[in-house]
């Protein structure tokens, strides 16, 4: 569960119980609320499995999934996602040629039935 949901949640039993007593919130305890949800915000943010190549790189010869920023190549300017690995070099290798990986992340596990 994300950090957000997880507040959210205490929220509202807390409300539920302010609202069950017919008591009322102050807005600075509201403001104090969204400040815990904007910092729950940016943690999930951070746990949402991307690393930054400014951290780490992954495993030589693991593929990996990668944000791959682009600028000024034959026009183009943007960020995609690719698949990319580290080669026995330490370089880049896959669909990242051409582009600055910025960031990478394990490849999921594949779908599996029931």
């Amino acid at each position: 569960m994300s950090h957000i949901k997880d507040r959210l949640s205490d929220y509202h039993d807390f409300m539920k119980k302010l609202a069950d007593g017919h008591q009322m919130v102050l807005a600075s305890d509201v403001l104090e609320m969204i400040e815990q949800i904007k910092d729950d915000l940016e943690q999930d943010e951070k746990e949402n499995g991307w690393i930054p190549v400014s951290e780490r790189l992954p495993e030589k010869n693991k593929d990996v999934i990668t944000t791959v920023k682009y600028s000024g190549f034959m026009g183009m300017y943007g960020r995609w996602l690719k698949t990319a690995f580290i080669d026995g070099y330490g370089e880049w290798n896959g669909e990242c040629i051409g582009g600055e990986v910025i960031a990478w992340m394990p490849l999921p596990e594949p779908y599996k039935e029931d």
